[in-house]
């Protein structure tokens, strides 16, 4: 369509004559639109100092199909969805059935109908300007520039050469590692004579974005050392700028390793004696990376949560394999990002820990990372207890307990429920049993391992809940008093013990910071506390690390 607005613009420019004189030349005039040279087979005529042009011979080098209809002498061009109807011997023409007028007639001359410029390339929006000393037609949207006089004609002439010699070369062309790789151009010159700016081939390549299934490519340029003064490039993903940086002699850049669609700008700047030029070169590329686990910067010990973000993944249908323990945890979309979260129960003796990647379904492993794990010395307390408390931690009544609790923990929502940081239920408390401390009992009668946090608050204390979720569990049991267990998705649950008063029940939402209970001293309790825990797939986890550490957060740092 635009190849064809152009010829038919540029074979119009001949028509514009007012009587019939006919005077064919020998002198070469050469048409130029927009910085391309339009070469005709038959030369072009001049009838009282207008100047026509051969049609058929114009469209020739078009991809325009040319027609006459001899009976009633009409030339009729088509090209995509434009049709032109143009009578010989007449002062219009009919383009997509709209009349163009022209002030004066085609022509028959030689066998050849023969049609002005002129008047039709200003009518559809084209300046025309005529170049004496080198006899040129130049032709040129409105918007580009304006010529004002003869030394502007000479300065776009040099500008045309330039153009046609160098820049419209192949002198720059970029691949990704051994593939070729589409840009749209523009060129820009400033000529400095005169201070004209002239914009040329803008947008002239039209661009399909090239997909990449490898984060590891590099985008390769090939230029012309001694061609470009500066080259300078800006980087956006997803309209956002990235960076931008002067890349001169730089033929090998990396391509960005995380997926998105990047959108890559070049300028390079060339300068001679005469003029300055821009050349903008615009490559975007849909960019999947490979994937990859990527960890928090921070220590891991026995006993804490681990979140894992999921670089590159195109959606979260995958799990990961954690070597110290025989399951596999899926991963989830919190806060747009896809991660996994991974307990490190405090009996595991790993040093270094490695998780997989897997898509679902799958076996064959995509990548993995490595955690050090650092050891933790767990508190020992060595305990007496009245004949009254043995009752409740007898093995059959520790077992029913149990049973009661897991059943309450055995399903989880898949996804969470919960999108801010989890909080401590109750603020400046005195920690009377740490997380995962050994208990020893009359002497070693039994032992057992302390699941979360004793926190001593008087009787009465309100009870907030640790973040958002659905209640699986209120009600009463033998060693932990009056208990309620919130299911806050993905595997993670809270649990609430010792408490005087539960005023929430099974089933229902709850919020974060939501007064759930109060503080008391029901089961197996020697005074007002609140026992507080934490788990993920049933492995208890250390609640301070959890409340101390934004997973939602701190992956960025």
């Amino acid at each position: 369509m635009k190849h064809f607005t152009t010829y038919f613009l540029a074979f119009i420019i001949l028509i514009s004559m007012t009587n019939y004189a006919y005077a064919s030349t020998n002198e070469d005039i050469h048409i130029i639109f927009n910085g391309n040279n339009i070469d005709l087979k038959d030369k072009p005529i001049i009838i009282n100092n207008r100047t026509l042009i051969p049609l058929r011979s114009f469209f020739e080098n078009t991809d325009a199909i040319v027609m006459w209809n001899s009976k009633n002498k009409q030339a009729i061009i088509q090209n995509n969805d434009v049709k032109i109807v143009l009578p010989a011997e007449s002062d219009y023409a009919l383009v997509n059935g709209n009349k163009i007028q022209f002030d004066t007639k085609s022509k028959i001359f030689n066998d050849h109908i023969y049609i002005p410029i002129r008047f039709v390339a200003e009518t559809m929006g084209y300046a025309v300007n005529w170049l004496q000393s080198t006899k040129t037609i130049l032709i040129n949207k409105k918007n580009y520039f304006s010529l004002d006089n003869e030394q502007d004609f000479e300065n776009v002439t040099k500008v045309y050469a330039y153009y046609q010699n160098h820049v419209k070369q192949n002198v720059v062309s970029f691949y990704v590692d051994d593939a070729p790789v589409n840009a749209s151009k523009k060129v820009i010159f400033n000529v400095k004579s005169n201070s004209k700016t002239i914009e040329l081939n803008k947008n002239t390549t039209k661009f399909n974005p090239y997909p990449l299934d490898y984060s590891s490519s590099f985008l390769n340029i090939n230029y012309r050392d001694d061609f470009y003064k500066n080259i300078y490039l800006t980087i956006l993903k997803d309209g956002k700028i990235l960076e931008n940086k002067h890349v001169i002699k730089q033929k090998k850049l990396p391509l960005p390793d995380s997926s998105g669609m990047y959108k890559f700008i070049f300028n390079f700047e060339s300068e001679n004696n005469f003029l300055k030029s821009v050349e903008t070169y615009i490559i975007d590329l849909n960019i999947k990376g490979n994937e990859s686990l990527k960890l928090p910067n921070f220590p891991f010990r026995q006993g804490d949560l681990v979140p894992i973000t999921l670089t590159n993944a195109t959606d979260d249908e995958y799990t990961i394999k954690a070597s110290h323990l025989d399951e596999n945890f899926g991963v989830y979309t919190l806060n747009n990002k896809v991660m996994g979260v991974v307990p490190i129960p405090s009996t595991t003796e790993d040093e270094i820990i490695t998780f997989t990647l897997f898509r679902k379904n799958s076996q064959q492993p995509i990548t993995n990372i490595n955690l050090n794990i650092n050891k933790r010395d767990f508190e020992v307390q060595k305990l007496t207890i009245h004949k009254k408390f043995k009752k409740l931690k007898s093995p059959k009544k520790r077992e029913i307990e149990r049973k009661k609790l897991r059943e309450a923990k055995s399903k989880s929502a898949e996804k969470p429920y919960f999108t801010k940081k989890f909080l401590m239920p109750i603020k400046n408390y005195r920690v009377t049993t740490s997380f995962q401390a050994k208990r020893i009992v009359n002497n070693g009668e039994f032992t057992y391992r302390h699941s979360g946090i004793d926190m001593a608050k008087p009787a009465g204390t309100p009870i907030k809940c640790s973040n958002d979720g659905v209640v699986t569990f209120a009600t009463s049991t033998s060693s932990g008093g009056n208990t309620v267990i919130i299911d806050h998705g993905i595997g993670i649950f809270t649990q609430y013990m010792h408490m005087k008063k539960i005023n929430v029940k099974k089933g229902e939402k709850v919020k974060r910071s939501q007064i759930i209970g109060e503080v008391g001293s029901t089961g197996y309790s020697t005074g007002p506390h609140l026992h507080f825990d934490m788990c993920k797939n049933n492995f208890f986890v250390d609640p301070e690390q959890m409340i101390n550490f934004d997973i939602l957060k701190d992956l960025e740092k």
